[in-house]
């Protein structure tokens, strides 16, 4: 699950994981911010190629926030992060 907040650089899009794979969780908060750099409301998305993509407002200022669209690349290590930008 995708979520914002704010954190020490501005508006932070987080990663949980399902410890269940369930909705009804229970839910862990992973370590590291995907992006921490005053942006958030992400979703992700597949490009026509079938690459994973991100896409988030960015600054969390009116009237000044754009899209941002970064991609992503899933990797599996030993910290539990599962999502990355790349």
């Amino acid at each position: 699950m995708l979520w914002s907040t704010f954190g020490r650089q501005g508006y932070a899009t987080l990663i949980a994981a399902s410890e269940s794979d369930s909705i009804h969780g229970p839910w862990l908060q992973l370590p590291t911010p995907l992006f921490a750099e005053d942006g958030g409301h992400a979703m992700i998305f597949r490009a026509f190629d079938g690459t994973p993509m991100l896409v988030l407002h960015h600054p969390n200022q009116s009237p000044n926030e754009r899209a941002l669209i970064f991609e992503l690349e899933e990797v599996d290590d030993a910290s539990g992060e599962t999502l990355t930008i790349i």
